[in-house]
């Protein structure tokens, strides 16, 4: 962050470099009103042409801060003409919320890679700059495409400026300048020529700005004639400063043009166009602000009316009589077109409770649904809830705004609204959809058990009267007991939910809950229900939805072909058709199927790009899993730092929440990571802590899976006699769910295990199921131990043979403690080995772009996965061929596969 006055020409111009090579950024200015944010926008647009760089500068508006994607329309007007650019689902997103297309509402994330990928593009052809000005004005909507491109504007190669009062934008990643007040020295030149006339009435100019420029400038107007005298107050608010300069030019004023004035500020667009009628109904015209003019409160801009600062327009709100302010309301209200400013005016004009008007922002409200902007629509909703009587109406839009604030992911406004709602209903029954709602919000905020209690007790009471409604909060309810591990009560819930649904009625929602609870208690029709449930939902219009529901089961019950198939078919789905909320839930699994089956560069990036969309959506325990799964995937790779951040970040996550499941899947990870650093005492505490949780509620915990490892680190503390034990469960618990995976692993834990005759058998049966199964790391972990029993039998050969195909697997996956681990074996067994190839020449950017493009994406694929254009993956991967000595994309996959990895993650925020 940068304090001061100083150096924010310097920044921009900084920028202007970074946008033109481009690289881009974003830079947030910071200051109280006055002190010249404006300004330095304005000075940013003049010079960006002399940069050769483009600038696109549009503003917040108050008056308009309720109508959805309003400054996002001003934005991209210039880029309409690219629309067709973009993919389909992207294009039919953006166009319904811009209001260009009737077409069903697309996803707010779909809707803000969209406008990413269309500006992004724009900065590959030329380099681009936005400017925002009054960033807390924006509306809602544009607001959070805003941020969204703000924290990616370096990789999209878009520079971004952002002027906001007071409090910080979200982070962004950026540089912060904050505008603080002129020095004194400033200060007082700028006051010129009062200084030396009547210094006491200077010195109480200075006191009162306090550095700010704006009054500065305007409080000698108001001063002008006045001698000060001694006993001046003290100094006060650069604010009231300002709204008192402002409101004394106001005040001078004659009625009609304070009047005039007036529709000016409440119009919004300032377009005399637009003006003239709303004038002429209050029997005004343009010549009544001549004064406004003379006093350099306003000017013509074109064909549009600029006040000379903004806060001109906020302190002609502030002090308008409230009469005057509804009449200048109903006389825009009676001759704007849009039906949805036409809404929001009556709504201001009226003083009272108005069902018409209510009638009017519901409409307001559905359409800003129907466009992708849910905050704009919980405004609107609220809005008329306010207008109208007591009763189930008025209960029934707070319920409405309580949804889609919820959907806006404002939870402070949606525990407010569903209080609001709540006391409407006096003591009658709560309506299910918002028991649910207020369940949902209990659980993200930490109360998960509160929320369970409460979502069980209403279910019962509505059982008889609607089996169907209690069905899905038992459902719901369950939830909490999966994110506890507590899978034998979780079985126990679903089946007494699915008790109340007749079994025609079953949908692909209630075989996803049986599958999940089956599958984690370890009950034997686990595998027939997630195949019913995957099928329905292959079948099922919105079946992959259930993704997450679903595709853990299958990958658990080791289901991966199935697996495979729906899984990937859901992320296709939600990628190409906009379903965004929904893709992380998709790509999780993924990422788990695809570090089972040895695509583990796949797997990291699909598990980091589902964790930063679990955080963007405010879905903190599905982040923590993701976190979890990172983590584990970082150990295999050998990256200890960033394992132990991300377990460290799944377990921060659930003891807050007071939640179980990523906490054991971390553990899980901290002991693998132990495992394969050598340090087998923390690592068993590690493994045995997880085993504990998942056995305590009754889950498998082949599910994660840490049964294998502890045996792995008993083994080498000694403890033989335990290790046997839970290898055997292992085997036994496999074989019982068909789980050839778990019999493998099973078995190999048993040649760990035994005595020095026994374990050529054991072995050798988990190699020959193994060979039929696609899980090369299990495979060469395997080989490894098989070979380091037989170079201790002094079969070095015989161990070479098998010690030479787990360092082959492990190498192609990039498992660097395990080849080092392996490399060691083999040189004890008599081997020579060359030193291994690294990727260390390779920069961040050019590891992520050459790691996708290896796997066959294309320039434009590769650009849509990192949120970049094209035009730098180009520049990329020529240093990537550069630098590795290849010349295809085939070549670089076939040096990629024999190198060790290391990586950084692409979705990480700086």
């Amino acid at each position: 962050m940068i304090l001061g006055r100083e150096l924010e020409q310097e920044e921009l111009s900084s920028l202007f470099t970074r946008s033109r090579s481009g690289e881009g950024g974003t830079l947030a200015v910071v200051g109280d009103p006055g002190m010249g944010k404006t300004t330095l926008l304005d000075w940013a647009a003049m010079t960006a042409p002399d940069y050769g760089v483009t600038a696109f500068m549009v503003e917040g508006r108050e008056s308009e801060s309720d109508l959805p994607f309003v400054v996002l329309s001003d934005l991209l007007r210039p880029l309409e003409g690219r629309l067709n650019s973009l993919p389909g689902p992207q294009k039919a997103a953006l166009q319904t919320a811009l209001a260009l297309s009737e077409a069903p509402a697309g996803d707010r994330l779909a809707i803000n890679a969209a406008v990413l990928r269309l500006l992004g593009d724009y900065a590959a052809e030329e380099p681009l700059l936005i400017l925002i000005d009054d960033y807390q004005w924006l509306d809602t909507a544009t607001k959070d495409v805003v941020d969204f491109i703000a924290r990616r504007s370096q990789t999209a190669g878009v520079g971004v400026v952002i002027t906001t009062r007071g409090l910080l934008p979200p982070e962004h990643g950026g540089e912060v300048v904050v505008l603080g007040p002129l020095s004194e020295s400033s200060a007082t030149a700028l006051v010129g020529e009062i200084a030396k006339k009547r210094p006491r009435t200077a010195r109480r100019i200075l006191d009162l700005a306090a550095g700010n420029p704006l009054a500065l400038v305007e409080l000698p107007r108001v001063l002008e004639g006045v001698e000060v005298t001694a006993g001046l107050e003290g100094p006060v608010s650069v604010t009231a400063s300002l709204q008192g300069a402002f409101g004394s030019h106001l005040e001078r004023l004659s009625d009609r043009c304070r009047l005039a004035l007036l529709c000016v500020a409440e119009e919004g667009t300032a377009e005399v166009s637009a003006l003239n009628p709303v004038w002429d109904r209050l029997g005004l015209a343009m010549a009544d602000l001549r004064e406004a003019f003379s006093s350099e409160l306003i000017a013509e801009d074109g064909a549009t009316l600029k006040f000379r600062h903004p806060l001109v327009r906020s302190v002609a709100h502030m002090t308008a009589d409230p009469v005057e302010l509804r009449r200048v309301h109903l006389a825009i209200a009676e001759t704007v077109d849009d039906p949805d400013r036409r809404a929001w005016h009556l709504a201001a004009a009226t003083a009272g409770r108005d069902e018409s008007v209510a009638l009017a922002l519901e409409g307001v409200a559905d359409r800003a649904l129907a466009r992708g902007a849910a905050a704009p629509a919980a405004a609107a909703f609220r809005r008329a809830a306010e207008l109208t009587g007591v009763g189930a109406t008025r209960s029934r839009r707070l319920t409405a705004a309580a949804r889609a604030a919820h959907r806006a992911g404002n939870m402070d406004l949606t525990v407010a609204l569903i209080g609001q709602a709540r006391a409407e209903g006096g003591n009658g029954p709560m309506d299910p959809d918002l028991l649910l709602l207020e369940a949902d919000i209990r659980m993200r905020s930490g109360d998960s058990a509160g929320a369970y209690a409460t979502l069980r007790m209403e279910a019962a009471q509505i059982a008889k009267s609607s089996p169907q409604r209690a069905a899905t909060m038992l459902l719901v309810a369950s939830k909490f007991r999966v994110h506890r591990l507590e899978a034998t009560e979780a079985l126990h819930e679903v089946e007494q939910a699915l008790q109340l649904v007749p079994e025609d009625k079953l949908e692909v929602l209630h075989l996803t809950a049986l599958a999940m609870a089956q599958t984690m208690a370890g009950d034997e029709r686990a595998r027939s229900s997630a195949r019913t449930a995957a099928t329905e939902a292959i079948a099922a219009p919105h079946g992959h939805i259930h993704s997450l529901g679903i595709g853990w089961p299958l990958i658990w019950l080791e289901e991966y072909e199935l697996a495979s198939a729906f899984i990937e078919r859901s992320v296709k789905i939600q990628r190409e058709g906009g379903f965004f909320a929904y893709l992380p839930q998709a790509l999780l699994p993924l990422a788990e199927l695809e570090f089972r089956t040895g695509r583990w560069d796949d797997a990291r990036l699909h598990a980091a790009e589902a964790l930063h969309l679990f955080e963007e959506l405010s879905q903190p325990a599905e982040a923590a899993f993701a976190s979890a799964l990172l983590a584990r995937v970082e150990a295999a790779f050998g990256n200890e730092a960033s394992s132990r951040l991300h377990a460290r970040v799944a377990l921060e996550a659930e003891v807050r929440s007071e939640l179980k499941l990523a906490t054991a899947m971390a553990r899980g990870a901290l002991g693998f990571l132990e495992l394969g650093l050598s340090n087998y005492q923390p690592a068993a505490e590690h493994l045995e802590e997880s085993r504990s949780l998942c056995e305590r509620g009754g889950s498998d915990p082949w599910l994660f899976p840490v049964d294998a490892d502890l045996v792995d680190a008993l083994v080498r503390l000694g403890d033989r006699d335990q290790a046997m034990l839970i290898a055997k469960s292992l085997t036994t618990r496999g074989e019982a769910m068909g789980r050839r995976s778990a019999m493998a692993v099973g078995h190999r834990a048993i040649g760990l295990a035994s005595d020095e005759e026994d374990f050529r058998d054991p072995f050798e049966t988990a190699l020959a199921i193994q060979e039929g199964l696609p899980t090369p790391f299990e495979l060469a972990r395997t080989e490894l131990a098989y070979g380091e029993r037989l170079r201790r039998a002094k079969k070095r050969e015989e161990a070479r043979r098998h010690l030479r195909r787990a360092l082959e697997i492990f190498e192609g996956l990039g498992a660097a403690y395990w080849i080092e681990r392996t490399r060691s074996e083999l040189e004890l067994s008599g081997e020579t080995l060359q030193q291994p190839r690294s990727v260390a020449s390779l920069t961040r950017q050019e590891r992520q772009v050459a790691k996708i493009v290896a796997r066959g994406a294309t320039n434009r694929e590769a650009a849509a996965t990192l949120f970049v254009n094209p035009k730098t993956i180009e520049y990329h991967l020529g240093n990537v061929y550069r630098k590795l000595g290849v010349r295809s994309r085939t070549e670089l996959a076939n040096a990629l596969r024999n190198e060790q990895r290391t990586w950084t993650d692409p979705f990480q925020e700086n």
